[in-house]
């Protein structure tokens, strides 16, 4: 039995600096916040023979003297002046499986099956993990011709990462002819939606009022949100995602927000002629129903 300790953990930690504010797209961005945390482990069998079929839905259990390899970790990063942090992980596979296996890819410098990246920036966040099946009767023939297989099952360690990120933006507008645009989605490439939970909070905390509210699971096919608000420039405001995954069996999981600040749009001239002349419509019937205007009909 091979044990692998910590093979992998990509991560990145920046300390807390006090920093003047940037202005980005007509906001004073006074401060902002980025964290990243998780935990993975795994474990790789090899036999001599593949692994038999599920039984009654339950996946064989693997033997515990076929342990080829084992590992688990926690892993993070942080950033508190507005550097862009990204953080992934990738658990290691045995060296034996051929590079053209089915749901393996090359991630983080790391030829995996299961990973896990997030990436944050100014007014932008994305989480992506993956997971090949990874019940016991998946079995991968090795270019040694023994046969591999994650354990995953009654009475097996499966594999599985555990992520969690959040972001936070405390802002000003710089004039009162702005709006923020919000637009967030989460895809669970048909799988449980249960295993991802996006939240997002936008907050005018100068007059104490919340805006919006989001707190929802992936989506099984995808699905996304557009929200559009008229700023202040008197206040500042507060806007916070936080995204947890879970990534084991099957999964493909995508969590994407971004947000932008531009100018509130100017009406359209093509808006504004009928405005026009619905106005003078409407005076007209409102002088013409006073009783002077009766009159000046007689003469």
């Amino acid at each position: 039995m091979k044990t692998a300790h910590q093979l992998f953990a990509c991560f990145f930690c920046i300390l807390p600096t006090i920093v003047s504010a940037d202005t980005i797209n007509g906001a004073n961005i006074l401060s902002q916040s980025y964290s990243v945390s998780g935990s993975y482990q795994y474990s790789w069998y090899q036999d001599t023979e593949p692994m038999g079929p599920s039984l009654f839905g339950f996946s064989s259990s693997p033997n515990p003297s076929n342990l080829y390899m084992t590992g688990s970790s926690t892993f993070g990063g942080s950033s508190n002046d507005g550097t862009p942090l990204s953080v992934g992980v990738a658990t290691p596979s045995p060296a034996s499986i051929p590079p053209n296996s089915s749901g393996f890819s090359t991630q983080n410098g790391i030829y995996s099956s299961l990973w896990v990246n997030t990436s944050i920036n100014t007014f932008n966040f994305q989480s992506t993990g993956y997971a090949l099946q990874a019940t016991g009767e998946y079995n991968i023939l090795g270019a040694d011709g023994l046969y591999y297989n994650t354990g995953y099952g009654s009475g097996g360690n499966g594999p599985i990462i555990n992520n969690s990120a959040q972001a936070s933006w405390l802002f000003q507008p710089t004039s009162d002819n702005l709006q923020i645009l919000l637009n967030w989605s989460q895809n669970t490439g048909g799988y449980e939606a249960e295993d991802q939970q996006l939240s997002v909070t936008l907050t005018d905390v100068t007059d104490m009022n919340t805006l919006v509210d989001y707190n929802g699971t992936g989506e099984l096919n995808g699905g996304s949100s557009n929200y559009a608000f008229s700023l202040n420039s008197d206040d500042q405001y507060q806007l916070s995602v936080t995204s947890t995954s879970s990534t084991f069996d099957s999964d493909q999981l995508e969590q994407d927000f971004s947000a932008s600040i531009e100018p509130v749009p100017e009406p359209s001239v093509f808006l504004l002629f009928p405005l026009a002349v619905a106005t003078f419509i409407g005076s007209r019937i409102f002088f013409c129903s006073k009783s002077y205007c009766s009159a000046a009909r007689t003469y």
